[in-house]
């Protein structure tokens, strides 16, 4: 099942916008590293800057998407009074947990500010991008007409992305979040199918209580990293005998592998 031509040009679209964050970010950052101020200063700096690009790019994302989706259901003819809202995010707390770790290297003797630079862009980027996605996650919950949301894989493509999208597989859980990393240029788009299958169990485990396991390993909670580890056993195992369906996806979408 490959993506529509109007599902492909929004997720496109989104891509661009992650891309355009972490261009932008990146020569701000850069240049604020080189401004001669102590690395508290820069630190607090990077991260204020940091926190408006996103809340910028992330506004304008939702607002994109919120448009898109109304058209989409416009187009697809279906009938019930709904009108999708933009759902931007709060992502300051992690954006300065992200600054926090990224400046660690300015209190050394060497800083390596192209490392500090990538890893605060990357992320930054990635929150941004957000915006469009969960607004077309949560609009397709409030939605009474839509099925759920399908993970529209585009670009270089990892497996654990593939893992995520399924066979055509929707969405239906408001306990699922979108998942994404580090220039993941995957989308979402409704779906309106009532009758179309979800996707694999595994891909729901891969969210919220994910993000809540994740949490509390990192406080030092053992029971909460086993659980952790367990997961991540039962998603390589997965991938390991799902390659053939993952060529496949990759040839439906038009896909490259990622490197």
């Amino acid at each position: 099942m490959s993506a529509t031509l109007e599902e492909l040009t929004f997720v496109q679209a989104t891509a661009g916008i992650r891309a355009s964050v972490e261009v932008r970010l990146t020569a701000l950052l850069t240049q604020l590293a080189s401004a001669g101020l102590s690395p508290e200063e820069t630190r607090d700096a990077m991260a204020a800057l940091t926190r408006n690009l996103v809340s910028q790019y992330g506004t304008a994302a939702a607002d994109f998407a919120a448009e898109w989706y109304n058209d989409m259901r416009l187009t697809a003819g279906i009938r019930g009074n709904f009108t999708a809202n933009a759902m931007t995010q709060d992502f300051a707390e992690q954006i300065d947990e992200t600054v926090r770790r990224a400046v660690g290297t300015l209190f050394t003797p060497n800083p390596d500010t192209a490392t500090m630079v990538n890893a605060i862009a990357l992320k930054a980027a990635q929150y941004a991008v957000d915006g469009a996605r969960n607004t077309i996650v949560q609009n397709s919950y409030r939605d009474p007409r839509a099925a759920g949301w399908q993970r529209i894989p585009h670009g270089p493509t990892c497996d654990f992305c593939l893992t995520l999208v399924g066979r055509g597989g929707v969405y239906k859980q408001s306990t699922a979040n979108f998942r994404s990393h580090g220039h993941c240029d995957c989308g979402c788009a409704p779906s309106w199918d009532l009758n179309a299958e979800e996707v694999p169990s595994i891909a729901y485990q891969g969210s919220a209580r994910m993000d809540a396991l994740r949490n509390r390993a990192k406080a030092g909670d053992k029971s909460a990293q086993r659980q952790l580890d367990a997961y991540r056993s039962r998603m390589k195992t997965y991938i390991e005998q799902n390659q053939g369906k993952f060529a496949q996806l990759r040839q439906d979408y038009n896909l490259t592998p990622a490197v």
